[in-house]
């Protein structure tokens, strides 16, 4: 360690004594010139140790020097670009910086910043937001570390953001041959991408800005002019927002009570660089008694004429405040942010898109978990609108948007649910109408912490209860008799409808192997005789169903189904495999009271492989092109994916555990025996009844269990035939599978890595060619 020491004081020492040698300036001069500090804990790009955290030699160099010229890049600074004015750095703006001091700009920047107060060195240029960037990694405030000097250190290497617009890290992706030596991507922007659309500001076109708002001034590029003077101004900083022919005001409402000071400056900034400017932010403080809330909130309103702040005199819950920032609001839309959330620069705008292509009533987004560093944790991939998956727990959550029309409609939120008010207005949303859509698109950032619920399900107890009672309200509402019991995970519930009348279905138990069909165990046996219910065994009813002129060979599978099903009397049909041994209790309950339902044709539940799963579906196998690989992804991939533990709406039923409603499936002309002789038959059934506006709904609860996970021997013995049936699902429906199957987030595949063009080839043959 000494050695080290040393060897970093003789660096030192020998840059001093290179550049009197050839500036002619006093050496004095250069003392005061450096940060010591700085100087010798910075690691060398291009050779060259940088001596000041506002100076960058590979800036410097390339902005204002000859390739001939073999001078030190800082000699040239003191000794000619100080006088000419030249920026020692791209974080420093000599108007913006100098004007702080009252100091002339032939004054050399980096010695005043030596001897600026801590405060006073947040405010160097337009690029840089010192202060944003402090409240992102707090350790820098509780370490009283100069922001600068940890992002030129640390910052760069860890992809930190300077500022809201900033991705680092696909820049980096981009030009990875040049920032491998551990350039800074911003000075590499300000010298070859500032005049062009960039990966690095991906939301910021400066070619469409400056033919919009003229040059900037100050020497300043336009995308310094745009976080200058432009924000404040709204003008665009991309042409898809000029275009847009519907340009709403979308209210923000953000209660506020107690936040740290970090987290709220984070939230503010996150609406106030928005790329979409038509927007107000409502700030409710509720009762706040940490005094240095106020001063944030009074120092933003005097910023930006949209942001609104009202204080509340005592603390109300996060209703009351809600409630009278959704008052105060003048929007056609409604948001709700946390006052320690952020939003992404780009959400209002994808908000106002959706709102110009579909004119939704209610809007969610998809969202990432945050550290209270900014730091990503996971993202949270939802569906779209399914309405099974809202009666297991809350998956909308953040972030949501809501016409005015509709939330006033509701009454807004209501105090006796507190802890689950969002989940409660969702649900009475969900009753006013259906016309609600999801932007599969991560637009919201939710912070954890120790005591959120986001990352502790041990917190707030009383929230899950007053979702309970809230999903309650809506049932007792919504109409047929339903009990709500907690589902496995906290926040998260089960619901239970109860039968009108009796059950008794009909139970076709169809063979893994027609040469060798299996009874029943006793137990299930019993279970359906209780209820009523009929056995049918499909091997054997067919055999005597037939007449003398019949072959049994010459029949498929959904031939037969479909023959039982029309000769049957029983309104409610389940098809089950004979290789299930074990039932729940409330199987058969569960199937039926979820097929009574409005709207619902078919029922289907869980499978438990000798007590686990079996193989999980959430990510396809894009090598495996098998039929019955691609069938069970159809069946299973929103369903792995939105979790087996829910209740939810499905696109697809697979052939086993599943109830059938005899009459929607006569009125839709029932399988199509011909086109899907045997797999596909089910999954095409499924699309025709979701397509005439009926429902296909899974609940857990609906268990059954078999021996083990197999392939029956009827699909295995007939591949040319299935995939056939394959080929001929996919291009009937391109347009649908194109993207995944219903309630499947094809976010999930980028997540992981997947190519969505080998992905759409896979699942629909080749649509998005």
């Amino acid at each position: 360690m000494i050695v080290q020491q040393l060897k970093k004081i003789k660096q030192f020492f020998l840059l001093l004594v290179t550049l009197a040698k050839r500036s002619e300036l006093p050496l004095i001069f250069h003392l005061e010139s450096i940060d010591a500090s700085y100087y010798l804990h910075g690691s060398p790009i291009a050779g060259i140790r940088d001596p000041h955290p506002l100076f960058d030699s590979y800036y410097y160099r390339r902005k204002y020097m000859s390739p001939e010229d073999n001078q030190h890049p800082f000699a040239h600074y003191l000794k000619t670009g100080i006088k000419k004015g030249y920026r020692p750095g791209p974080y420093f703006d000599p108007v913006v910086f100098l004007s702080r001091f009252r100091c002339d700009t032939d004054e050399n920047p980096l010695v005043i910043y030596n001897e600026a107060s801590p405060s006073d060195r947040l405010c160097t240029g337009l690029l840089f937001n010192a202060s944003w960037y402090v409240s992102q990694t707090p350790s820098l405030a509780r370490a009283g570390l100069d922001p600068l000097f940890h992002y030129r250190l640390f910052g760069i290497q860890e992809q930190k953001r300077i500022n809201p617009l900033m991705d680092a890290g696909t820049y980096r992706n981009d030009h990875s041959a040049v920032l491998a030596d551990g350039n800074d991507p911003v000075s590499l922007y300000l010298l070859e991408h500032q005049e062009e659309k960039s990966s690095l500001f991906p939301h910021f076109d400066p070619v469409y800005y400056r033919e919009q708002y003229g040059n900037s001034a100050h020497d300043r590029s336009p995308l310094e002019d745009y976080l200058g003077s432009g924000i404040e101004k709204k003008h665009y900083p991309q042409t898809r927002i000029s275009k847009l022919v519907s340009k709403p005001l979308i209210s923000v409402i953000v209660p506020v009570f107690n936040p740290t000071i970090a987290s709220l400056q984070n939230c503010i900034e996150s609406v106030l660089y928005q790329s979409y400017p038509h927007w107000e932010l409502c700030l409710i403080d509720d009762g706040s008694d940490n005094q240095q809330v106020r001063v944030v909130l009074e120092e933003w309103r005097n910023r930006d004429h949209r942001i609104k702040v009202r204080y509340l005199e005592v603390n109300g819950g996060i209703s009351v405040a809600t409630n009278q920032g959704i008052s105060e609001a003048e929007g056609n839309y409604i948001g709700f942010l946390d006052n320690d959330d952020e939003l992404t620069v780009d959400c209002l705008q994808r908000i106002a898109e959706t709102i110009n292509e579909v004119q939704p009533e209610v809007i969610y987004t998809d969202e990432i978990l945050i550290g209270e560093d900014g730091r990503y944790y996971s993202k949270f991939r939802k569906p779209e609108y399914n309405y099974g998956l809202l009666l297991s727990h809350n998956y909308m959550t953040h972030f949501t948007v809501v016409s005015a029309h509709q939330i006033r409609r509701a009454g807004g939120l209501r105090t006796e649910y507190d802890g689950a008010q969002d989940y409660d207005l969702m649900l009475r949303l969900s009753e006013q109408t259906k016309n609600i859509s999801h932007i599969p698109r991560a637009l919201y950032l939710w912070r954890a912490s120790q005591t959120s619920t986001s990352i502790n399900h041990d917190q707030k107890q009383y929230a899950h209860d007053a979702g309970r009672r809230a999903l309650e309200n809506h049932l007792s509402r919504s109409g047929p008799d339903a009990i709500v019991a907690d589902g496995p995970v906290k926040y998260n519930y089960t619901v239970q409808r109860v039968c009108k009348k009796p059950i008794r279905p009909m139970v076709c138990i169809w063979p893994q192997d027609f040469n060798q069909p299996k009874k029943i165990a006793l137990p299930l046996q019993d279970l359906i005789d209780s209820q009523g219910g009929e056995v049918v065994y499909l091997a054997d009813w067919i055999s005597l169903s037939l007449n003398s002129q019949e072959s049994p060979m010459k029949l498929s599978l959904t031939s037969m189904l479909d023959r039982l099903i029309h000769e049957s009397e029983r309104e409610l049909v389940v098809l089950l495999s004979d290789s299930i041994q074990t039932c729940s209790s409330r199987w058969l309950d569960t199937l039926a009271g979820n097929a009574e339902q409005p709207e619902v044709a078919v029922a289907c539940g869980r499978i438990s492989y000798d007590g686990a799963d079996g193989k999980s579906y959430k990510l396809p196998d894009l090598e495996d092109e098998t039929p019955l690989h691609f069938f069970y992804f159809l069946c299973n991939g929103s369903l792995h994916l939105n979790g087996l533990h829910s209740m939810q709406d499905v696109g697809f039923a697979s052939w086993n555990n599943v109830m059938i409603c005899r009459s929607n499936y006569l009125r839709v002309g029932g399988f199509d025996t011909e086109r899907y002789p045997m797999l596909f038959g089910l999954v095409d059934l499924c699309n025709r009844l979701r397509q005439s506006g009926e429902r296909i709904i899974y609940h857990p609860d609906a268990l059954v269990e078999a021996q083990q996970e197999m392939e029956p021997e009827w699909l295995s013995s007939n591949q040319p035939d299935l995939r056939q049936e394959m080929g001929l699902f996919k291009s009937s429906n391109q347009n649908l599978l194109q993207y995944g199957p219903p309630y499947y987030n094809p976010e999930v595949l980028a997540d992981h890595g997947f190519e969505q063009a080998k992905f759409s080839h896979w699942i629909s043959a080749g649509s998005s060619n």
